[in-house]
């Protein structure tokens, strides 16, 4: 639940240089937001907030901006870990 006590649709998502929290918060906009953003408007916990966070900077760091079509987790290991925290 958002504030207000409304249901709303939240999605978590991978995508590089991009923020990983999509949701409308109530301002009519559907967009993404940052996961601190999201901590506020659903109450998420500061453990939880922390853990998505050091997800997505792990996401990221797999980003080659150099050559976008490279970007890629360094094992198959790193990619289950972050993909399924």
């Amino acid at each position: 639940m958002g504030q207000g006590g409304e249901p709303v649709n939240l999605a978590i998502l991978t995508g590089y240089t991009m923020p990983p929290m999509y949701f409308d918060a109530r301002d009519g906009e559907y967009y993404n937001r940052t996961v601190d953003e999201a901590a506020d408007f659903f109450g998420l916990s500061r453990e939880l907030a922390r853990e998505l966070n050091d997800w997505n900077r792990e996401y990221q760091k797999t980003f080659n901006i150099d050559v976008p079509q490279d970007s890629k987790f360094e094992s198959e290991e790193l990619f289950v870990d972050c993909m399924f925290f």
